[in-house]
């Protein structure tokens, strides 16, 4: 719930500043490139062509049968989302989340230190929640 609504506000303040006008059309800051995609090794590319994320930003770049990597680009910033499944042993594994990000500007730098907090304590945890989730109603305990 807290993280639809971050998101929707997120959202919403996206469309009155533009801050997602021409995503994905920007270069990479430190780059000319504006994706990832030409970097990855050709048995990763097409990999994640069916992967939708709803109405999250992402455009996924790679899916494997233990990891997956989408990327943003917007205004702020330039990130991507790493997602593994860890083996634990004994059948059993552990999600990972990484995301890196690089700002675009002192804005960017500071939009993302104002919503450090609402990232780590609200929506990475609930994200791995609802990933948990799907997982174990995915594999049999």
């Amino acid at each position: 719930m807290a993280t639809r609504l971050l998101f929707g506000a997120r959202h919403r303040l996206g469309r009155w500043f533009g801050w997602d006008d021409a995503a994905g059309e920007l270069p990479i800051p430190g780059t000319n490139e504006v994706s990832l995609t030409d970097r990855l090794p050709e048995d990763l590319r097409g990999t994640a062509a069916d992967l939708e994320f709803g109405s999250l930003p992402f455009a996924p770049l790679y899916r494997t049968d233990v990891e997956a990597a989408a990327e943003l680009s917007n205004q702020t910033v330039h990130g991507v989302m790493h997602l593994a499944w860890v083996d634990q042993g004994d059948g059993r594994y552990r999600g990972q989340m990484t995301v890196y990000v690089k700002p675009r500007g002192r804005f960017g730098k500071r939009y993302m230190a104002f919503i450090a907090p609402f990232r780590h304590w609200v929506v990475y945890p609930a994200l791995m929640r609802k990933i948990e989730r799907a997982w174990n109603t995915r594999v049999p305990q």
